[in-house]
């Protein structure tokens, strides 16, 4: 008996021997697909990487190879197969779509019709009808001598449906539309002969002149513009030229003098000026033509500011402090501190401080920032302005209104929004607990499905019977 447990033991010792010097290894991982697209422009650029014409093709070519079949031991010893590392990439791969690419190919000039040679060109699709959409790049490729380029794409998304091309000179900034093309997957497309062109070539007349700079109109290096316009029906006749967006060009000198071009097919067009470290400026329904223009970009700043508020009222995170800017804002809540701060600019500002559920202005004032400003909006004391209303509501039998949103209307005090009452919540225990402005007299308490009841907000009862 023990010799036959020896004999048994050692067959087992060999079947094992001979099934890792088969496995140790594994398949080697060079024949794993490369899934690393080159990269179409340079890091410092900050342009997005894009795959060359030759950066798509099958990722099922390079497939590790299957494993070989393992010897079954005379004992008949089973032995559980675990795949390697490479094995299950192996089962993943296999698993992808194939991508088979689709090339666009095009030949590009300039205005002048000479060949754009060499030139680092960008194709960039976006759907057909969708003529505000921002055209999403898609492929890098560089021109030969004679302006020809091929830019290699995954065509499966773009399929079925007409799309537009633009091919854009990444150096330059000239481009050029193919409209209303049609791709399939695996199916080159010729786009033919295009004009990549600056908006002022075929447009040399400006549509809109100007000046463009700081607060005191000196000029701000590295400063933006964009021109874009979209014909409208106005009074129900229909404007000349096509019904669609179009963008131009700004063309802006160092003394910050600029012109803006584009077809003269609008009666209005749109601006845009934007600069590092300062707020955008959007100017809106220019006429064409316009000549003469100041725009001053304000420097944007980070405004700061505390409030103080009532001891004994709401705690401070429960008020809010609102921050407008030519009718544009944001809402902001102050820390336990009663510290705030949000990203402004050095034009004026006016500062509301209200109780967002209340929805009543506790105080408001409009600060003239200057421009050497740091943003510092000092301290807003509250504790002259508001006072705690604090009272418990029942009904008739005595109950605690727990948990029940009541409406809040004062008289004579300015609402924070186009509603001219408030909300605020009890809680379990019936308690309204809320900050309202010092020379407030009166107020409306609202219950859902209960009468309205009025409070003297001069000497306000602890508790009150809502029926």
């Amino acid at each position: 008996m023990g010799r036959i447990l020896t004999l048994s033991a050692l067959l087992v010792s060999v079947g094992l021997v001979v099934w890792f010097a088969v496995h140790g290894e594994g398949p080697d991982r060079a024949h794993a697909p490369e899934r690393r697209a080159e990269r179409a422009a340079d890091q410092d650029t900050g342009e997005v990487f894009l795959a060359e014409v030759d950066g798509i093709g099958p990722r099922n070519e390079q497939a590790a190879p299957p494993p070989s079949p393992q010897p079954v031991a005379e004992e008949h010893v089973e032995e559980k197969h675990v795949p390697s590392v490479a094995e299950e990439e192996e089962l993943v791969i296999v698993s992808e779509r194939t991508v088979t690419a689709t090339v666009i190919r095009a030949r590009a000039v300039d205005f002048g019709g000479r060949a754009l040679a060499g030139r680092e060109l960008e194709l960039a699709w976006r759907p057909q009808e969708q003529t505000i959409e921002t055209p999403q790049p898609i492929a890098v490729a560089r021109a030969g001598e004679d302006g020809a380029v091929e830019f290699g794409i995954d065509a499966e998304a773009l399929a079925d449906s007409p799309i537009s091309f633009r091919v854009k000179d990444t150096q330059r900034g000239d481009w050029a539309w193919a409209e209303a093309v049609s791709v399939s997957e695996g199916v080159d497309r010729d786009l033919g002969t295009l004009v990549l062109t600056l908006p002022r070539e075929p447009y040399p007349v400006p549509l809109a002149t100007g000046r463009v700079g700081d607060s005191r109109m000196a000029p701000i290096p590295g400063i933006v513009g964009f021109v874009s316009a979209r014909n409208v029906f106005v009074g129900g006749d229909e404007p000349e030229g096509p019904v669609e967006l179009w963008e131009g060009e700004v063309v802006i000198q160092p003394n910050g003098s600029f012109a803006a071009y584009g077809p003269p097919t609008s009666r209005t067009l749109n601006l845009l000026f934007a600069a590092e470290g300062y707020q955008e400026e959007d100017l809106y329904d220019i006429e064409v033509p316009t000549h003469g223009l100041e725009v001053a970009l304000a420097r944007r700043i980070r405004l700061r500011g505390r409030i103080l508020v009532p001891e004994q009222g709401p705690p401070v995170p429960s008020y809010g402090v609102w921050l407008s800017e030519e009718g544009m804002g944001i809402g902001i809540s102050p820390g336990a501190d009663g510290n705030f701060s949000a990203v402004g600019s050095t034009r004026s500002i006016e500062v509301k401080v209200t109780q967002p559920a209340l929805g009543l202005v506790l105080f408001k004032e409009v600060f003239a920032l200057p421009p050497e400003t740091d943003g510092e909006l000092g301290t807003i004391d509250l504790r002259a302005r508001a006072k705690p209303l604090d009272l418990v509501l029942v009904d008739r039998t005595g109950a605690a209104i727990a948990n029940e949103v009541v409406w809040i209307a004062v008289k004579d005090v300015e609402p924070a929004a186009s509603e001219a009452r408030g909300q605020a919540p009890t809680d379990a225990n019936g308690r309204l607990f809320v900050a309202v402005p010092t020379l407030a007299l009166e107020a409306e308490l609202t219950v859902s499905g209960r009468a309205p009841v009025k409070v003297d907000l001069v000497s306000p009862p602890p508790r009150i019977e809502v029926p």
